[in-house]
């Protein structure tokens, strides 16, 4: 798991702990946004630019799955 995506779950965690839930297996992350505050809200979507600009480099490892 990519440190952008630990870096994001623990910076919306220590916010609100009930902002987010996650579950981590097998190398993939799925993140529900629980509470459509502002700040959770930003951190997530910069999360989501930055590995669409990591996955430009790595094709092959990331894939990223947005559900509105």
């Amino acid at each position: 798991v990519s440190s952008i995506v630990t870096t994001s779950i623990n910076a919306c965690l220590s916010l609100d702990e009930a902002s987010i839930k996650y579950e981590e297996k097998e190398g993939l992350v799925i993140i529900d946004v629980l509470k459509t505050e502002e700040t959770t809200i930003k951190l997530i979507n910069n999360m989501i630019n930055m590995l669409r600009q990591l996955a430009n480099d790595y094709k092959k490892n990331i894939t990223i799955i947005k559900e509105d």
